[in-house]
């Protein structure tokens, strides 16, 4: 009976298009970021970091056309991406009223932001 409730095959296909568009455009605005950083570097090599900045430095020095903040934001969003895949699987579990999975979805999503925002404190 539990199996029953965590079929795929039993939701609607366009479930998925939102979920993969959410992937897609993370994993690629993280690599351009990255990549971004990359060519930074090589013109710029004395702009290099060897640790991942904080966001905030990282937004300043990615300003300065510094390479270790464009590397830094791209790791961010690649960090972001999963939790950005995760909210947007439980909107559309609840706009397709799939109020168990769904509950899962947002336990998993507490499970994820929850130690960050305790750490903010």
């Amino acid at each position: 009976m539990l199996a029953r409730w965590v079929e795929v095959s039993d939701m609607p296909s366009d479930i998925n298009r939102p979920i993969a568009k959410s992937l897609t455009i993370g994993m690629f605005a993280s690599l351009a970021l990255l990549l971004v950083g990359v060519v930074v570097q090589a013109l710029r090599p004395e702009s290099a970091s060897s640790r991942v900045l904080p966001f905030v430095d990282a937004l300043e020095a990615s300003r300065k056309l510094q390479a270790g903040g464009w590397q830094s934001l791209g790791i961010f969003v690649l960090i972001l991406t999963p939790v950005a895949t995760l909210a947007t699987t439980m909107i559309c579990l609840l706009r397709n009223r799939e109020w168990k999975i769904a509950a899962v979805a947002a336990a998993a999503l507490a499970l994820m932001i929850g130690p960050v925002v305790l750490s903010l404190r």
